[in-house]
């Protein structure tokens, strides 16, 4: 039941990050349409006062046309992301929500990765701080319990049985007459078992088989946990490593897209220049933002994963 419980929260978590990592990326196609449809208008002035060519014209509305086609899929990714997260939580899908999150910053300071990564840094104790604390292990755990318990019930089968009896009664017209019968009673009985057709043996044997059944599973869980926590660290650090790449892929993607806009308007770069470095920094944009949630739903992981996420 309480991993159950984690479980639901978890989840609640992904879909929740997935809704606003659609948003932002919503939010790039939005802002890059923006600036390609900027950039037509300045070339169709450009080629009024003859700067610019027709065929500019041309590629930058194609360019403009793409962009639209990206927003609608962008668009349809948070609406669908919206659905996800509405449909687990009960909610009607078609009710209209709001989705604002001050909470929730992806502008992250990478100085503390390295104060991060120190908490985690022992897998072993990790794994064994899971240990105590995953409900679903201690299940297990409980589980094997139950099973050599009924493994000694079935042994049971060959002890002797002592009986022992006893009562007390009183016979009369009235309560409290002086005429009652008062009878006492006793008894004791030991039998010992000779043959029940093997049921006992029988007995026996599915309890051992339900004892091997519960170890495989307390092994399995084990391995699950030891998995579950070396996955989430392994996103953490990954995820660490992208945000970083993303933080300076941005910076040198603006500088470059500044660089062929101004060296376009004075006619020593191409358009093609334009729209690409335009494209890569639109890229550079989505992918830091990727990163950033990939961080945010690690950290999530492993206490998920330790049995330690909070509700």
């Amino acid at each position: 039941y309480k991993r159950s419980k984690q479980t639901a929260v978890y989840q609640t978590t992904v879909d929740y990050l997935s809704v606003f990592n659609a948003r932002d990326q919503l939010k790039i196609m939005e802002d890059n349409l923006t600036r390609d449809k900027k950039q037509l208008e300045t070339i169709k002035e450009e080629k009024n006062v003859g700067s610019a060519s027709l065929a500019d014209v041309y590629q930058q509305q194609a360019t403009v046309s793409a962009d639209e086609y990206s927003l609608i899929n962008a668009k349809n990714a948070f609406d669908q992301a919206a659905a996800t997260l509405k449909y687990y939580l009960g909610i009607p899908v078609t009710d209209p929500v709001e989705f604002v999150d001050s909470s929730i910053v992806t502008n992250i300071d990478t100085a503390n990765f390295a104060e991060i990564n120190s908490r985690y840094s022992r897998i072993a104790e990790l794994v064994g701080n899971a240990l105590h604390s995953r409900p679903d292990y201690q299940a297990s755990v409980q589980s094997l319990k139950s099973s050599k318990a009924q493994r000694a019930v079935a042994d049971a089968g060959y002890s002797p049985t002592v009986s022992i009896s006893g009562g007390y009664s009183i016979l009369g017209p009235l309560v409290g007459a002086g005429n009652q019968n008062r009878t006492f009673f006793g008894g004791l009985s030991f039998s010992i078992p000779i043959f029940d057709g093997f049921q006992t043996q029988t007995n026996i044997q599915v309890a051992d088989v339900a004892v091997k059944s519960a170890e495989q599973s307390l092994d399995q869980t084990k391995r699950q946990v030891q998995l579950d926590i070396y996955q989430a660290l392994l996103n953490l650090y990954a995820s660490e490593k992208q945000y970083e790449a993303g933080v300076n892929q941005v910076a040198s993607a603006k500088i470059n897209l500044e660089t062929e806009q101004e060296k376009y308007s004075i006619g020593s770069a191409t358009l093609l220049d334009v729209l690409t470095a335009n494209a890569l920094y639109t890229s550079a944009l989505s992918n830091r933002v990727v990163a950033a949630y990939n961080y945010i739903q690690a950290k999530q992981q492993i206490d998920y994963a330790i049995g330690k996420i909070k509700y």
